[in-house]
């Protein structure tokens, strides 16, 4: 293969890594069913109840506890489905494709409230974990109390915003913890603690927490983005070199990019930006290559 073709493709490369690059922010953890809206009919149901809750492993002591409630607004606020419990030692899990890096940093959300056949003077609460799928556990939620989220009686609606959760986890901390291991991939679990909640609308995003400034100068310019590039592996992590120029560190550079050599906090570039500064990243690269 010629040297100018080679040069083509490995600049198309460059080219097509900063187009994704540039309209990357936080990444959504996919999970799947993750409003509980799909269920198997052919588990049966008990009175509007799905038994079976598809994407998700149920971690049941008996069968027929875990279900996928399709009331309407019989007993909640909203006509949508939810998932509940309906005995201790209940939970749900589901192994996720993203693996953790001490540099992510997660915001988690959940909505969680009381079912409304349930009376309030019974206590409700639930807790989320984050763990490796080996049942590692990284982080905990701990015990979360959704008794007094619905009205007493119908037509139910929320009391206020205390069934509405949300985290920001910042996963340097896992490394605290001896049995966990870097770059193992992450499970979500969701446990029943007491009375029956319900359940829904369940997300994760992760962003890097990562510093772009390569060449530690105290800016995000076009030098940062000449050894990012010029070192580039899509797959690498901490562990093969610090920093890692990697795909969601590449990201992190170009949120902060400012050509004019400022400390960074620019925005992203809008579409025509998007083309300069590609075309810039490219005479980068081909001069690299001539040096």
């Amino acid at each position: 293969m010629k040297r100018t073709t080679v040069t083509f493709l490995a600049v198309a490369s460059v080219a097509l890594l900063l187009l994704m690059a540039m309209t990357a922010n936080a990444e959504v953890i996919n999970i799947n069913n993750a409003d509980f809206e799909d269920y198997d009919a052919d588990g049966g149901s008990t009175r509007g109840n799905w038994h079976v809750v598809n994407d998700w492993d149920e971690e049941v002591p008996n069968n027929n506890q875990v279900y996928i409630e399709d009331n309407g607004l019989t007993w909640k606020p909203e006509a949508d489905r939810v998932l509940y419990f309906n005995a201790v030692n209940t939970a749900v899990n589901q192994d996720l494709s993203h693996t953790w890096s001490s540099s992510d940093s997660y915001t988690l959300g959940i909505i969680g409230e009381r079912a409304g056949w349930w009376g309030t003077s019974a206590p409700t609460s639930f807790k989320v974990e984050l763990r490796e799928t080996d049942g590692t556990v990284l982080w905990d939620s701990g015990s979360l109390d959704v008794t007094n989220t619905v009205t007493a009686a119908a037509p139910y609606t929320y009391t206020g915003t205390g069934h509405i959760f949300n985290w920001t986890i910042d996963a340097s901390t896992f490394a605290d913890i001896p049995e966990a291991v870097e770059d193992s991939p992450l499970n979500i679990r969701i446990a029943h603690i007491s009375g029956t909640p319900y359940l829904d609308d369940v997300s994760l995003s992760v962003a890097s927490s990562y510093d772009p400034d390569v060449n530690e100068d105290g800016e995000y310019d076009d030098l940062d983005l000449q050894l990012m590039l010029s070192n580039f592996d899509a797959d690498a992590t901490p562990g093969d070199g610090d920093p890692a120029y990697n795909q969601s560190n590449l990201d992190a550079l170009l949120a902060a990019y400012d050509p004019s050599g400022g400390d960074g906090g620019a925005t992203v570039p809008e579409p025509a930006s998007m083309a300069l500064l590609l075309f810039g990243a490219i005479g980068l690269v081909m001069t690299c290559r001539r040096k």
